[in-house]
């Protein structure tokens, strides 16, 4: 999954500034698919919550050594959704002209990222 994989929520055409080089996307259109990448990113953060509470509530070790498969599928998804939302937010921010975020995996600052108004504004923390 990259960035060009996710549907533009706006699409082609909503206001905004045009992205010098990029045809007709604007960075609505940009701020768009960063948003939906961080969507599908959280998703599967979601899944594992719910699978992690079946886990703790089973004492099948059929059903946790089932579990402990999916567990590792997900953190494999994990990290191409990531890769996905971190690659759309950089195209985005690069284009806006503001902070890129940093290339730090380990997974502890995947905090939310809120397009305002039309001036695109970045908001970054906890937007949920």
């Amino acid at each position: 999954m990259t960035a060009f994989d996710l549907p533009l929520s706006g699409g082609i055409g909503e206001s905004g500034s045009p992205v010098s080089g990029s045809g007709e996307l604007l960075l609505a259109d940009l701020a768009n698919r960063a948003d939906r990448a961080y969507a599908i990113h959280l998703d599967g953060y979601t899944a594992s919550s719910v699978l992690h509470l079946l886990w703790m509530d089973t004492a099948d070790e059929d059903l946790r050594a089932t579990l402990n498969v999916v567990f590792s599928v997900l953190e494999s998804y994990h990290e191409v959704t990531r890769k996905a939302w971190y690659d759309a937010y950089n195209e985005w921010a690069a284009a806006a002209g503001v902070e890129q975020i940093s290339d730090d995996t380990d997974g502890s600052d995947d905090s939310a990222t809120a397009f305002s108004d039309s001036t695109d504004k970045v908001v970054t923390g906890n937007a949920e």
